[in-house]
């Protein structure tokens, strides 16, 4: 998951000539709850809705949104779920 995560995400700079994932930050505790419950019922409609709605409240969260997003567009469910259980088990720190 932590490849896809690095993936999924625009470069945040150069290191040697390669470019450099940039860190997924998760949303508060609350709205990463709704996520992974829509993941385990794999309602890949709703999950977009609402990464849509929180990248419109949160651009910071976007790099979140936009894989929340790809996955559920891809019907890739369990990528999705491991996606945000990842993203709970780091709390609010940084995911690369």
């Amino acid at each position: 998951v932590d490849d896809q995560i690095q993936a999924s995400n625009a470069p945040a700079g150069k290191e040697n000539g390669r470019d450099l994932p940039r860190a997924i930050t998760p949303p508060p505790p609350p709205e990463l709850e709704k996520f992974v419950q829509l993941a385990r019922l794999g309602n890949m409609e709703k999950l977009q809705e609402e990464a849509h709605a929180l990248a419109a409240a949160s651009p910071g969260l976007q790099p979140f949104t936009n894989t929340i997003s790809r996955l559920a567009a891809e019907f890739e469910d369990e990528k999705l779920l491991a996606f945000v259980l990842n993203c709970r088990r780091h709390g609010s720190e940084p995911v690369n």
